[in-house]
């Protein structure tokens, strides 16, 4: 908070809040409006960052499965929304995909498809942490949709997927029980597999600030990664393409 007051403080620099809840398109649909209907000033840059681990399966009143529709369908709609804000930049603007290396291992064990996703998301197979890693798998299939979309329009936009690393103290597992809560906030930071909030920052920072990022490029704080071998699939892209658009969250 302090530092968003320090960035308030500066007379070439405007600060707005608008409420988006990623559980509702309605709601989507309204942030969207509001973006495009009373801020003047060009987009130049989306990062597409929300994530939730429900701790119990939940159905959002759009009737959709709440980490589905969270980490990914509303994120879908949400970019759709803002493109043509974005295009009107007039410069090298950016998106942002903050993605999970979670993803590699749900496209290892699962099977996801359109046709599938009554059966990975639904009662009896759903747990937390399986919702998570499908979601982020159909995160990064988005990601190198909107790549192809936004391609086309040959502008310099660019399109970066990144994942932060393990960040336990993000708030990530609030709906935990107490004792995995407490490890997350006080024991796994500590951890040597662990990514501090810093470094997590830093490495979602570069995904947004580096220039020489190709337009495709899936980051980690390792460097630049390769994703799930299916996600390079034309074919299954395809299929996620057509079926967004048939739901009415894509063009």
């Amino acid at each position: 908070m302090e530092e968003l007051l320090a960035i308030r403080a500066s007379p070439f620099t405007t600060i707005e809040h608008i409420t988006c809840d990623l559980r509702s398109y309605s709601s989507v649909h309204f942030f969207a409006l509001k973006v495009l209907n009373d801020i003047p000033s060009p987009i130049g840059y989306i990062v597409l960052c929300a994530g939730i681990v429900c701790g119990a399966r939940r159905i959002t009143g759009d009737g959709i499965e709440e980490t589905l529709q969270v980490n990914a369908l509303s994120q879908a709609l949400l970019l759709d929304l803002l493109l043509p804000k974005l295009e009107s930049s007039g410069r090298h603007a950016r998106v942002v995909f903050v993605a999970s290396s979670l993803h590699r291992q749900a496209a290892k064990e699962h099977d996801l498809s359109p046709s599938s996703l009554n059966e990975v998301f639904g009662t009896p197979n759903w747990k937390s942490m399986t919702a998570y890693a499908l979601s982020k798998l159909l995160f990064m299939h988005l990601f190198f949709i909107a790549r192809d979309r936004i391609k086309k329009r040959n502008d310099g936009t660019t399109v970066i997927a990144v994942s932060p690393g393990f960040v336990p103290n993000t708030g990530l597992s609030r709906e935990s029980n107490v004792a995995f809560r407490i490890a997350a906030s006080y024991i796994l930071p500590m951890a040597p597999f662990a990514t501090s909030l810093c470094q997590g920052a830093d490495t979602i920072l570069k995904s947004i600030e580096d220039t020489a990022l190709p337009s495709g490029t899936y980051l980690s704080k390792a460097g630049v990664e390769k994703a799930a071998e299916e996600c390079y699939d034309e074919e299954k892209r395809e299929l996620w393409r057509t079926w967004l658009t048939n739901q009415g969250l894509w063009q």
